[in-house]
């Protein structure tokens, strides 16, 4: 069964409960197979997430924390665990842009130390478009531009 059709399947069963229509034995057998293929599905769903999250494959951990939501919207662990996998890929994104940032810094101070002007000025600003609050790079950058303008005279 499709997510979609599991999600239906459930609020049928909330449906027909409320309404108190599953009177006959058959309809309830039939219910409770279907309440047990829910859980089963959402169970199996949580499994494959929680394997995927533990092996740090935070898309499709994601992708079946959502799945299994669908299935059971009112159920806090699945959005838990994904506002969990949104804040692990956020910091990972960010650890990676300062790894970044830092080879380009370094780079930069290289080619200035070299007098490569250009090189290490073109560079800095590429480390100021990364990260427009740091001081360095606007300080290396002023500092390249009196040594060009130095050149220069």
């Amino acid at each position: 069964m499709t997510s979609s059709k599991f999600y239906l399947t459930t609020i049928l069963i909330a449906f027909i409960s409320y309404n108190g229509l599953a009177q006959t034995p058959e309809n309830q057998k039939q219910i409770e197979q279907e309440k047990t293929q829910v859980e089963n599905k959402y169970n199996e769903l949580i499994a494959h997430a929680d394997a995927a999250r533990d092996n740090k494959d935070w898309y499709k951990a994601k992708t079946k924390y959502q799945e299994a939501s669908g299935i059971k919207p009112k159920e806090i662990y699945p959005l838990d665990q994904i506002e969990l996998i949104n804040d692990q890929m956020r910091a990972e994104s960010e650890i990676e842009v300062e790894a970044v940032y830092q080879k380009i810094i370094a780079v930069a101070n290289k080619k200035l130390e070299a007098g490569d002007y250009y090189k290490a000025r073109a560079l800095f600003e590429r480390a100021l478009s990364i990260k427009p609050s740091d001081p360095i790079p606007v300080q290396k950058i002023k500092e390249i531009d009196r040594l060009l303008e130095k050149a220069k005279k």
